[in-house]
């Protein structure tokens, strides 16, 4: 029996700058192939796997608290040329899954 890894894909959005406040758009759980950690290269593979509109703005992965994440600008803001919202993309690891 191969033992596959579970993770977590959340997108959220905000509008502006780094420090405005996310709200969620969308969190599934995704069953990958293989049982090996999940590391900066396989979540922008799992990233572009899932969400190509990404391109190649998946592979520029980084490290946060919540897991790999990218983000994407989604479209200025009204009024202004330089704020826009921003998707973010952020891929963990399945903790709910360790219980069983």
């Amino acid at each position: 029996m191969v033992n596959k890894m579970r993770v977590r894909l959340t997108v959220t959005e905000s509008k502006g700058g780094v420090e405005s406040p996310e709200t969620l758009i969308s969190q599934r759980i995704i069953e990958t192939e293989s049982h090996k950690r999940l590391t900066a290269k396989r979540a922008a593979q799992l990233l572009l796997r899932e969400h190509p509109e990404l391109g190649t703005n998946a592979k520029a992965v980084m490290k946060t608290p919540k897991g790999w994440m990218v983000s994407k600008t989604n479209e200025p803001l009204r009024n202004t040329g330089w704020h826009y919202t921003w998707r973010h993309f952020y891929l963990a690891a399945d903790e709910s899954e360790s219980g069983q």
